[in-house]
């Protein structure tokens, strides 16, 4: 996380902010913001506060920490990661590590008055910040409800649904809903295989981390689209993040993307349709829908930290990065993997663990703040 003026803060579980560091530094001071508060610098990446001042701030020593230039915070590592090629923001599962804890002792001889000053400025700032946290996480809420990416709103109808995206159809046209919805569906071509994908913003593709692997490119078609759309498409692989199999495309595509819906917002019942690419028959990519239900949001003991749709629909192998529709012709997830019962000895057979809507948000904000840099 590179340093900045303004970081976001999480309480109570809600991100808070931006909110200016020198705002920050006097509730770290004067013991309003404990040890072990969240802190990010992109409200994506998050660590610490202690990491982010170090013990001397810990102490309230301000001639150590005011003005000194904030660490960077190191994304916390998982399991082997890959060789990272140039270009690609590769991630591996960006989580916070727990910190100890520290007491923050005022020096004996500062006076009473002085003490009071700073305890009623760090409150005042406390109340400041917090004013304009919920503030601006009632303005976000809204942007995102209306269709927008926090801390985007220029993208505002580019990416998410609108506010029927929590509300399921119960009567779909599901035929109808394939028919539009799969001319959005692309087929990958890697150096080491095959695989499905979604454009899910102008140009941006969303498929798995294991799809593209190593490659720093693509190759893309749309069979579904009008003739003259279908490809083939050179794209380049611009996010990956191995730990929720998560990958993020971009190439010069003309064709019409997706809205992302959300994936906890759905009803354990609420029907779905998984689309793609499952097989090849003679060097064609034929598409394939499927039918299924919403299960529940999983975690899996291997992968701490990260959440899963739990879909009860079959998935096939070329299926992995797919979308899956709901009844609103909305992305709630896509096609990751299957899983194990508890033993970890046996495949549940029925049961397809998908990328969450809402991390797929998150990352194409990520790639889109990164290019705006």
């Amino acid at each position: 996380m590179n340093p900045s003026s303004t970081y976001y803060i999480m309480i109570n579980g809600k991100p808070l902010g931006p909110i200016p560091i020198d705002k920050i530094r006097q509730q770290v001071i004067s013991g309003i913001l404990p040890p072990g508060t969240q802190i990010s610098a992109d409200g994506f990446a998050w660590k610490p506060i202690e990491m982010l001042f170090g013990s001397a701030m810990a102490l309230g020593q301000s001639e150590n920490a005011f003005g000194s230039t904030p660490t960077a915070l190191v994304p916390y590592q998982l399991g082997s990661v890959h060789h990272q090629p140039s270009g690609v923001n590769r991630q591996n599962g960006m989580l916070p590590k727990s910190g100890g804890f520290y007491s923050n002792p005022t020096p004996k001889s500062m006076e009473f008055g002085t003490k009071m000053a700073l305890i009623l400025m760090g409150i005042a700032g406390l109340i400041s910040a917090l004013g304009v946290g919920f503030f601006m996480i009632a303005n976000a809420r809204t942007r995102y409800e209306d269709g927008g990416v926090r801390g985007n709103p220029e993208n505002s109808q580019n990416i998410s649904g609108n506010n029927d995206v929590s509300r399921p159809n119960l009567n779909p046209d599901w035929p109808a809903i394939i028919e539009k919805t799969s001319q959005s569906v692309a087929f990958i071509e890697t150096s080491k295989g095959t695989g499905s994908g979604v454009l899910v913003g102008k140009g941006l593709i969303a498929t798995n981390e294991h799809v593209v692997g190593e490659d720093k490119e693509v190759r893309l078609k749309f069979p579904k689209a009008d003739q003259g759309s279908r490809g083939s498409y050179l794209g380049s692989v611009v996010f990956c993040d191995e730990k929720r199999d998560l990958a993020i495309i971009e190439s010069k595509v003309d064709i019409s993307f997706l809205k992302l819906g959300k994936s906890k917002s759905l009803k354990s019942g609420e029907d779905v349709s998984i689309l793609g690419f499952p097989s090849l028959h003679d060097g064609i990519a034929p598409f394939s829908s499927g039918r299924g239900t919403f299960s529940q949001i999983i975690t899996f003991p291997t992968i701490q930290g990260v959440e899963w749709a739990d879909m009860a629909l079959s998935a096939n192998h070329g299926n992995s990065g797919g979308p899956v529709i709901n009844g609103n012709g909305q992305v709630v997830g896509i096609v990751s993997r299957g899983h194990m019962n508890k033993a970890m000895t046996k495949w549940i057979e029925g049961h397809t663990a998908c990328v969450l809507a809402e991390e797929i948000i998150l990352a194409i904000d990520f790639v889109r703040r990164q290019k705006d840099k």
